[in-house]
């Protein structure tokens, strides 16, 4: 099940969003222990609202949201060519687990 926040200001005006999950062990590199992980599927503050400490307080309240469901572990990604939001990920204390490739196929 995906869980989704909004983040707004005193205005109302939309400026970040996440969006969580709670998954079954999905990384090879996870702890043998581990029988499930948040998930950090989205994570995007507005450009004129960026380094203001907001993704990483909405990060901290998915973080809460998977201890409380049992979870010690947490995971998301990112494009390869999003180096800011590598960046960021590293600064909130994530470490590079594994690159993937994605494939697509076309049925009909």
């Amino acid at each position: 099940m995906n869980y989704s926040l909004t983040y707004r200001e005193k205005s109302l005006k939309h400026i970040a969003t996440l969006k969580f999950q709670h998954l079954p062990k999905i990384f090879k590199h996870s702890n043998a222990s581990v029988k499930a992980v948040g998930y950090i599927e989205a994570i995007y503050v507005k450009p004129d609202h960026r380094t203001q400490g907001i993704a990483r307080k909405l990060a901290e309240i998915a973080e809460q949201w998977a201890k409380e469901r049992g979870c010690t572990e947490m995971a998301s990604d990112t494009e390869i060519k999003n180096v800011d939001s590598q960046k960021f990920h590293k600064k909130i204390g994530f470490e590079h687990a594994e690159t993937i490739v994605h494939f697509i196929k076309k049925v009909g």
